[in-house]
């Protein structure tokens, strides 16, 4: 799933390509030619130079087409230094190069990788077209080709060769070249004059005579790179075709002999033991068939026969020795081309020499092949299922009507075969008038739900009466759990190709189309949830992209609609609006970003291709964009939204999409979400007519016997929440907050009664269901009342026995506020404490929707938390105060069981606390005694150290920030409260104010680790956000100024440690220089430079250098005072976490730092200062086997040793640690202490010998320092 901040990586190609295409033209000259030179070429490419260059290319590689303007210019100068290289420095190619270029590469190496990364990126079709061709350079690249791979027999190393042999970029390019060359016109024995033979022991069989010596060397290079398991391997195959297809060497019977050269080879059997065999038969059958599709009918005919019984053996019919070949991929897809190649060539031509009985012999071949590529299309490579999908599409091509048509046919059957059918009813259908209803099209209001209220489910006739009937009698839905994905994936890609080549006649394209929508919305899933259908779509996409592009409007439009809406009934008419509805689901819907671009492509196709016959066909593809569909977030929120606006059919169409696997009932809780997001949206353009029938149908499918599956139901749970929260808000917004009897608010209040058990089963157990059912039950509080309820006898029989009589009055509105309140300010909290005036509702009516809450709120995901709360803060609201009272009571008394194995994990406790924290302002603004004893219970994890783990007091913080320190709370009074006094404060004022301080900063300080590293992370991100809080409503004002010092310290502190995800801004200078001028103050001064040394002493090597180079720039700027206070720091830091390994080490670090530049002599610190310092210094490594502890400690030693008054104690304790037990140390004190009295007879000794070896040198050190 993309988030949303993700940017578009195409467009960001697009607007940087012509910046990247610069750079290349810039560095590529220099890189080839010397400087003020152009005609001279380097023989040597500096190595860093052709990495920038292919990373360069790299770039390009998912829109390579916006290299196609330069492409001429940035590979003719690479194809001229090559061959100016290899005609004038041929014999250089091995010599090592000069030490001032350091690691490089032969020009030609360099210039081939960087071919070669252009033909990955472009295609090596396109690429070979800019290679030269004159006939010149032949012979000169086979020499080239020999000389500098003359190791490749013996794969070992030239003896005067600082590179190795040939890379294989270089063979694959050289190859490629010599492949191209093979085009020339003029024969190879007029081209070369070398005479003479090859060894004949590396020639295959008997050879010819009168072979040209040079094209013996070809065929040599080409065979040896059959063995090959690489790229250059597909390049040799590709020369040695092209040689063999020349006319003058098929004149001297080059052809005939290499084709019965393979024809032999393949028939033996290899050695599956060696890998090199294996390589040589997939080259083989590759080079067959290249040869089979590319040789004229002429000289293939007389090897159809054979090559056929070749490639039964090997795969069709395949013997137990060539189980390897037709195991491989590689191997199915080789002798699938040459089945096509045969088969073409039958149905070409009537070929001569075929042998006897060739009308059936024919017939035998071309049977036993199409039986084979239809088996083909459901193997488990989807490389295979692409080239039998191609080859069948061919073939068809060439036959005559009646056999495609029954080739056709046989496809579009097999798409039949195991699809099951579902009848679909009614109720899954929105009517035409509600669709309507969204364009404003007002329309008498109508009820959600039908008279028969018991069984939940809407009919026909209910829908009928409004004189649109909008589906059929025979609409299905199908089921795709028994079907093959991967035979749908290979039919479907079939039927594309088909179209693509227009094979199908018009008569048959009814059919096709049926089968290609219903391929566009295939979907499989795995048991644990990976999709298998988005293959089959993006070949469906592919599929009627062909289509609106092969076809004329004239033979499209007499396409029967009636047989290919089978799951939903458009109001459209005209085939051609019915496939632009259908992308425009899919371009909006479909997770698969390569199918939703596919979807794009196909609506601009249709548009394009057939003008006037889309409605509004111009503004819809502008809206569905191929780059706008490109993120789902986007997609889904934006682009179905500005779609569903252009037309009431993609309307209607975009609403039915959202209800399958594509929104509603997928898997994926991000798919949920934004599917309940778009619902609203919609919806909530229209009137209260059309949030009411959406609701209502939302709450049928919940209860309709089809959602067999949790989140299925609990999807449609959701959406039952956004629609009811959207015809809540419209209702507020024409200031009409009573419901209607028999409202859907009504009948899912029934519903959480009469599905108690089973709700509650599946809250337990699926964490979306538990959302669904928080976020349903948080809007039916927000939006229902005891008085407005309004239940008739139609309703739940829960809701009977409690309902209100019609003439009961509204009840009172009661805060539960103190009797010393005046009548004033009752009445003055009571109009502002909520936007609606709800009446409190006895907690028996909510015990079931209580219970939900309880269970939602003992899960561990944060969204189901997160939506308990919300849930159990509109709930709480609504009960009376006796039961307000209980119910928070007992959370606190789940938090303060120590005891209890609950609290142990956290787990269930993170839930209840941030429910304690969604209700402290509805027990403030009833002034409920409890409510001191839920603010404790929010602030006692960081008041008293008790054991709480992170995870509670995560909670315990996020609840502070989200709901107690937030004034925009929706529970808090409309009136101007200003926060002097906290309500849980039990002394006062101060006491409230100062135990929010000490949790802020306890929270601040919580550096908590265990096995997943740096929990307390967590805290203090919350803390930040807490911190924010209350600094933006004024929580902390003259509460105490040293406090709240203390705390602008620790945030500023953080925004400077090491720790990545909390600081702020990008570790850069400029960024830690302006967060110093803030930091280097009296006032907050420690705690920022405690977390500033985090960086300067510890960080990444980036962060350190420039957070050190921030401080040097400081420290030079700063005046003597301000850089005596950074030392005063420091040393405070030093003295006051002698045990704090996590602080002490980077202190000393940056201690010794600064005190190495030489800044000591502008401090104003006396004598005794520097020895207390000293001291502390000595105290943090005292009988310490700490090594980072030491290494700091010998780096503080050497910077004090800067320091004339403790110069003389900072070198003994130096000389001290050259008799340290652990070599490392006495190493690092070597050096600090040469470095500062270069003594020579320390230059010869070694410092890693054992202790007792070095006593007598380290006397005669300590003797001449002393001196």
């Amino acid at each position: 799933m993309e988030e949303a901040e993700i940017q578009d990586q195409d467009i960001k190609l697009q607007r940087v390509a012509p910046d990247l295409i610069l750079e290349l033209q810039r560095i590529l000259p220099p890189a080839l030619y010397e400087k003020n030179q152009i005609a001279q070429v380097r023989t040597y490419v500096s190595e860093k130079t052709a990495s920038r260059l292919v990373q360069l290319i790299d770039h390009f590689q998912e829109w390579p087409q916006l290299l196609d303007p330069s492409l001429a210019n940035l590979i003719s100068p690479l194809v001229t230094a090559f061959l100016t290289y290899m005609t004038i420095h041929l014999e250089q190619y091995y010599d090592s190069p000069p030490p001032e270029y350091g690691s490089a590469l032969p020009l030609p190496r360099a210039i081939c990788k960087i071919l070669y990364t252009f033909c990955k990126v472009r295609g090596e079709k396109v690429i070979s077209r800019f290679f030269n061709n004159e006939p010149r350079y032949l012979e000169p690249m086979v020499e080239a080709f020999s000389r500098w791979g003359q190791n490749t027999d013996t794969d070992t190393l030239c003896n005067n060769s600082g590179f190795g042999t040939m890379a294989w970029e270089e063979k694959y390019i050289m190859l490629l070249w010599l492949s191209h060359l093979m085009l020339i016109p003029f024969p190879l024995n007029v081209i070369s004059a070398e005479l003479g033979m090859e060894d004949k022991a590396s020639l295959p069989g008997e050879m010819p005579p009168n072979i040209p010596r040079l094209a013996q060397r070809l065929i040599k290079v080409s065979i040896f790179h059959f063995y090959r398991a690489g790229k250059e391997q597909a390049t040799a195959v590709n020369l040695l075709v092209r040689l063999s297809m020349r006319y003058d060497m098929q004149k001297i019977g080059v052809f005939s002999w290499l084709l019965e050269w393979a024809l032999k080879e393949i028939g033996k059997c290899p050695d599956v033991k060696i890998p090199s065999s294996i390589y040589f038969s997939f080259a083989l059958l590759s080079f067959l068939g290249n040869v089979t599709s590319s040789a004229g009918r002429d000289v293939i005919a007389p090897f159809i026969v054979p090559i056929f019984d070749c490639a039964r053996t090997v795969l069709i019919e395949p013997f137990p020795p060539f189980a390897h070949l037709s195991a491989s991929a590689i191997g199915r897809k080789s002798i699938i081309k040459i089945c096509r190649g045969i088969t073409l060539h039958l149905l070409a031509h009537a070929l001569p020499n075929l042998g006897v009985n060739q009308t059936d012999q024919t017939a035998v071949i071309m049977e036993d092949i199409i039986d084979f590529l239809l088996r083909s299309l459901a193997d488990n490579d989807t490389s295979v299922r692409m080239a039998a999908s191609k080859a069948l599409s061919m073939i068809t091509l060439k036959m005559d009507t009646e056999m495609a048509g029954d080739v056709i046919d046989a496809i579009v059957e097999a798409l039949d075969e195991d699809l099951m059918w579902d009848q679909l009813a009614d109720k899954q259908m929105l009517t035409e008038i509600a669709a309507s209803d969204a364009f404003l099209d007002k329309k008498p209001a109508i009820s959600a739900l039908s008279k028969t209220m018991k069984d939940r489910t809407l009919t026909n006739q209910s829908y009928r009466h409004l004189g649109t009937d909008v589906r059929g009698p025979d609409a299905q839905k199908p089921i795709f759990t028994s079907v093959n994905p991967l035979r749908w994936h290979g039919l479907t890609l079939t039927l594309a190709h088909l179209v693509f080549r227009h094979a199908p006649p018009p008569r048959k394209l009814t059919n096709i189309l049926r089968r290609l929508c219903l391929a566009l919305c295939f979907e499989q899933q795995t048991s644990v949830g990976a999709s298998l259908g988005t293959n089959v779509r993006d070949a469906a996409c592919f599929g009627i992209w062909s289509l609106a592009r092969r076809y004329r409007t004239e033979e499209m439009i007499n396409i029967d609609i009636t047989k290919i809406t089978y799951n939903h009934c458009h109001s459209v008419t005209s085939v051609l609006q019915f496939i632009a509805c259908e992308l425009v689901v899919t371009a909006s819907l479909d997770p698969a970003g390569n199918v939703r671009r596919g979807a794009s492509a196909a609506l601009q196709e249709l548009v394009g291709r057939h003008p006037d016959t889309i409605t509004n066909g111009i503004s819809l593809v502008q809206i569905v964009d191929y780059h706008a569909v490109a993120l789902r977030s986007n997609a889904v929120s934006s682009v179905l939204i500005s779609a569903a606006m252009v037309d009431k059919s993609y309307w209607y169409s975009l609403f039915n999409g959202l209800l399958t696997w594509k929104g509603i009932e997928s898997h994926d809780r991000d798919s949920k979400t934004l599917t309940c997001t778009a619902i609203e949206k919609l919806i909530s353009r229209g009137s209260v007519m059309l949030a009411d029938q959406v609701a209502g149908l939302l709450l049928s499918l919940f209860l309709s016997a089809q959602c067999h599956s949790k989140e299925s139901r609990y999807g449609y749970l959701m959406a039952l929440a956004s629609a009811l929260k959207v015809g809540w808000q419209i209702l507020k917004s024409q200031g009409d907050t009573a419901l209607p009897q028999n409202s859907n608010f009504s009948a899912a209040w029934g519903l959480v009664e009469r599905q108690c058990n089973t709700l509650t089963q599946d809250v337990v157990k699926s964490s979306l269901a538990a959302e669904a059912v928080c976020k349903l039950l948080k809007i039916l509080a927000e939006s229902s009342t005891l008085a407005n309820l309004g239940m008739n006898d139609e309703g739940s029989e829960f809701w009977e026995r409690s309902r209100i009589k019609e003439n009961t009055p509204a009840l009172r509105i009661d805060l539960g506020l103190s009797e010393s309140l005046k009548p004033s300010q009752q009445s003055e909290v009571a109009r502002s404490s909520h936007p609606k005036k709800f009446a409190h509702t006895p907690k028996k009516m909510l015990e079931t929707p209580i219970m939900l809450v309880g269970l939602a709120l003992s899960r561990r995901e944060g969204f189901v938390i997160e939506a308990a709360a919300q849930a159990a803060a509109h709930i709480f609201f609504i009960l009376d105060h006796n039961h307000q009272e209980s119910l928070s009571r007992q959370w606190i008394a789940e938090v303060k069981s120590k005891n209890s194995s609950i609290f142990q994990s956290g787990i269930r406790l993170s839930g209840i606390i941030n429910a304690l924290g969604a209700i402290y302002w509805t027990c403030w603004c009833a002034q409920l005694p409890v409510t001191r004893e839920v603010g404790s219970a929010l602030l006692d994890p960081f008041l008293h150290d008790d054991g709480s783990d992170v995870e509670l007091k995560t909670a315990a913080m996020r609840s502070l920030a989200e709901w107690v320190l937030d004034l925009d709370n929706p529970f808090i009074p409309n009136t101007s409260v200003t926060p002097v006094v906290l309500p849980f404060s039990k002394t006062g004022a101060d006491i409230s104010s100062l135990n929010l301080s000490k949790a802020l900063l306890a929270g601040l300080s919580n550096y908590t680790t265990d096995h997943r590293g740096d929990v307390g992370s967590l805290v203090r991100l919350e803390t930040l956000h807490a911190s924010s809080q209350a600094l933006r409503y004024n929580f902390l004002a003259g509460k105490g100024e040293e406090s709240l010092h203390m705390i602008f310290g620790k945030i500023a502190g953080l925004a400077v440690e090491k720790v990545h995800f909390t600081m702020a801004y990008t570790s850069t200078t400029d960024y830690f220089s302006q967060l110093l001028e803030i930091g280097n103050c009296e006032t907050f001064g420690l705690p920022f430079f405690e977390g500033f040394v985090t960086s300067a002493g510890s960080g990444s090597e980036s962060v350190m250098l420039s957070s050190r180079t921030a401080l040097l720039l400081h420290a030079d700027q700063a005046t003597a005072s301000g850089l005596t206070r950074i030392l005063d720091i420091l040393a405070k830091i030093i003295k006051s976490r002698v045990s704090d390994e996590r602080m002490i080490v980077p202190a000393l670090v940056v201690f010794g730092f600064l005190l190495d530049a030489g800044v000591a002599g502008r401090a104003q610190l006396g004598a005794d200062w520097w020895q207390s310092t000293f001291k502390s210094v000595a105290k943090t490594h005292y009988k310490s086997t700490n090594l980072r502890k030491l290494d700091a400690a010998i780096i503080a030693y050497s910077g004090l040793a800067t320091v004339d008054s403790v110069r003389q104690d900072a070198l003994g304790k130096l000389a001290n640690m050259l008799l340290h037990p652990f070599p490392k140390i006495r190493n690092q004190a070597a050096d600090a202490l040469f470095t500062h009295q270069p003594l020579d007879e320390m230059k010869s000794i070694d410092w890693s010998a054992p202790p007792k070896d070095l006593k007598a040198a380290v006397v005669n050190i300590r003797r001449e320092l002393a001196s």
